[in-house]
């Protein structure tokens, strides 16, 4: 994504493009140090915390609702995951009978 389509422009995601994409938000998100993370942010405050030059990232929750306010840089595209959880799954062997 270069950043330079114009905001009249149909833009179509692949599903690779969304992939990378979603790679680059969750390495965003999982480098903010606890106290300034955009996810655990409840105002907004930290919403500009290392954003990139070529897109803008928008935070989720982890969990419930949350209201924020921030400014992003006119003609910035914005990208944001619809979900934003992780979920780590135990598996275990059953007994055979």
């Amino acid at each position: 994504m270069s950043g330079t389509e114009s905001i009249d422009s149909t833009w179509m995601l692949s599903d690779k493009e969304g992939g990378v994409l979603a790679g680059r938000w969750w390495k965003w998100d999982l480098s903010a140090p606890d106290d300034r993370s955009p996810v655990k942010d409840l105002t907004g405050e930290h919403a500009s915390w290392n954003q990139l030059d070529d897109l803008w990232f928008l935070a989720g929750t982890y969990g419930g609702q949350v209201v924020r306010r921030c400014e992003i840089p006119s003609g910035r595209p914005i990208f944001f995951p619809v979900l934003n959880m992780q979920h780590t799954r135990a598996h275990s062997k059953t007994p055979g009978p």
